[in-house]
């Protein structure tokens, strides 16, 4: 079989060399054995993704055994149980959303795009702000060795968090001040060029 990589080298670093289309990725390393062994590596495993979910399964059991194991119930968990109480609750009832169920309990190793995709296309903002959350968290710990999505294909926020009790508390300032300066414009729009005397009872 033909080879569809090639290694070569720029400088002190080694790059592969995908023969049909030029492109150079570099393999961050200047140790020529690694180098080869990953050169080998990947041509042993072109076209045939279930060889390269095999070997990968093998690599990362070497190297954590429970990166293999992981679920997204345990991120769903772990991120359950961060926060206030009252956060934690929230996050819990919205992690019950029939959409996590078509990948509670797949291993996040074998999650593909279109698995997120799938979740995203069947729900609302709510559930991808708390998708999003979870797979944040997950490449965070290092759970994840690598995004399901890029940023870019996340869909927008399209809503607005809860006020904050300060935030309200200005927001009725403000409104005090608009009611009280349009009182003050009416009165002046009449005639009367005093402003109303909220100390004193208004005369009968």
């Amino acid at each position: 079989m033909k080879n569809k990589f090639w290694l070569c080298q720029r400088g002190p670093v080694f790059y592969l060399l995908e023969v049909e289309t030029g492109r150079r990725t570099s393999l961050r390393t200047t140790d020529r054995t690694a180098a080869e062994q990953i050169l080998r590596a990947k041509n042993e495993v072109a076209g045939q993704p279930a060889l390269a979910l095999a070997l990968g399964r093998v690599y990362f059991s070497a190297y954590n055994p429970q990166l293999t194991q992981r679920t997204w119930q345990v991120v769903v968990d772990e991120y359950c149980s961060r926060g206030q109480p009252q956060t934690q609750a929230m996050r819990r009832r919205k992690t019950r959303h029939q959409a996590f169920d078509r990948i509670r309990n797949q291993p996040l190793l074998e999650t593909a795009a279109e698995d997120f995709l799938a979740v995203l296309q069947s729900s609302g903002v709510s559930v991808a702000a708390i998708l999003r959350g979870l797979h944040n968290l997950a490449v965070g710990l290092g759970w994840l060795p690598w995004p399901v999505l890029a940023p870019k294909l996340w869909p927008p926020a399209a809503f607005q968090t809860q006020a904050r009790p300060h935030q309200r508390r200005a927001r009725a300032d403000s409104r005090r001040r608009a009611e009280s300066g349009a009182a003050a414009l009416l009165h002046l729009a009449v005639g009367d060029w005093r402003l109303p005397d909220r100390r004193r009872p208004a005369h009968r």
